[in-house]
């Protein structure tokens, strides 16, 4: 009979330390970003304006030279590694840069 205060004291104690740690990790946090440092980061995150608009072949070569140098272990150019903008997806005139961009490459 007696051993069942001493459980539960002992029980409460474990909880008590399991809390405390648990709260000691918070402490190295940081808050959220405020609104004016979210905005800051969105724009230097994108990218720089284009002087002028690229062709979907042009876009197609460089991410089929980038593709082949990868495949090469042959690191890409700044330039070379960009996304395939959605208006140039599935072009006639892309699929031909593509070729091009890694036959320029071999």
């Amino acid at each position: 009979m007696r051993k069942l205060p001493v459980f539960i004291i002992f029980i409460l104690v474990l909880m008590l330390g399991v809390t405390m740690l648990a709260g000691c990790g918070e402490g190295g946090k940081q808050p959220p970003p405020s609104p004016t440092q979210q905005q800051g980061a969105a724009t230097q995150e994108a990218p720089p304006a284009a002087a002028k608009p690229q062709s979907c072949y042009d876009v197609g070569f460089k991410i089929g030279r980038c593709a082949a140098k990868s495949m090469s272990n042959l690191p890409c150019e700044p330039g070379e590694d960009i996304p395939m903008p959605l208006e140039c997806k599935g072009k006639p005139e892309t699929k031909k840069g593509l070729a091009e961009g890694r036959k320029s490459v071999y």
